[in-house]
């Protein structure tokens, strides 16, 4: 009896203390949230503006319209709802994914975290995954469907890896391929 008490202790705390059950190569909606290092307070896709407003303060519009936040955190929306979260060098130490990478990891450490497959390289600069969350399973490429039917599929990306990720985008791909 006490072994289960233990197990039960166990699995408690690592649930509290954040733990998580991300295995890589198996995505889900939980994929698209950002963690703010200092708080563990979450940002997430589809989240409205006032709600990710409360969470990281105001920001300034910048380019393509997308909103920049302090700390290296852009949130693209689509009707006031986020269809993209990008971090850029700026939020190392300040944010990661919900999986845990950040903004300087290398390529290797990312696949650690994502997975080797299905992971599109493009170049040595680009690493990309794709989840179909309609049929809930990772994608070795981007299918071509209808910009509506595009929301349902998400890409995790990490560019220019030559020292280290650059820049992190969490988006759908409608987002992805038409900035919409």
């Amino acid at each position: 009896m006490s072994k289960i008490w233990i197990v039960l202790l166990g699995i408690g705390l690592l649930t509290a203390c954040g733990g998580s059950s991300f295995e890589p190569g198996v995505y889900s909606m939980e994929d698209m949230c950002v963690v703010q290092v200092e708080t563990e307070e979450q940002i997430c896709y589809g989240m409205t503006q006032s709600e990710i407003d409360a969470v990281l303060g105001e920001g300034t519009e910048g380019s393509l319209g997308w909103m920049e936040y302090d700390g290296g955190a852009t949130i693209a929306y689509r009707d006031g709802v986020a269809a993209g979260l990008m971090l850029d060098r700026s939020s190392a130490d300040k944010y990661r994914t919900a999986r845990g990478a950040e903004v300087g990891m290398s390529k290797q450490e990312i696949k650690l975290l994502y997975g080797d497959n299905p992971a599109s390289e493009h170049a040595d600069n680009n690493l990309d995954y794709y989840y179909d969350s309609e049929e809930d399973q990772a994608l070795e490429q981007l299918p071509r469907k209808s910009q509506e039917e595009m929301m349902d599929i998400y890409v995790f990306s990490f560019l220019q890896l030559g020292d280290g990720a650059d820049r992190i985008m969490l988006l759908d791909a409608r987002m992805a391929m038409y900035f919409e």
